[in-house]
């Protein structure tokens, strides 16, 4: 509970700043505006997507900052093994010895 109260006395105290961005997505209004011009089987198929979607607001900068975002490593793979033997497995980046 502390939690989300927390939370949203960050949002109001964000919102009050003269530099607070928010972008409002109509995807529930859009897709009822395009259900009106269409028939019947893809009416059905799209009123079948329109329970997942939603009007919203999004609050925050346009991108975060660099230092913010996480750090992703690639994993190394590299083929091993006897001629004609076709199983991979994960060596790290300075050992290459091979069994």
């Amino acid at each position: 509970m502390y939690a989300a109260v927390s939370y949203v006395v960050k949002v109001f105290l964000y919102m009050a700043l003269r530099q607070a961005r928010s972008i409002e997505h109509h995807e529930y209004d859009e897709a009822m505006r395009r259900i009106a011009g269409l028939g019947v089987k893809k009416r059905a198929r799209l009123l079948q997507r329109v329970e997942a979607l939603y009007n919203g607001i999004r609050v925050g900068p346009d991108d975060l900052p660099q230092r913010a975002l996480p750090m992703r490593v690639a994993v190394p793979w590299r083929r091993i093994g006897a001629a004609g033997t076709s199983g991979c497995r994960l060596v790290e980046s300075g050992n290459s010895n091979a069994s």
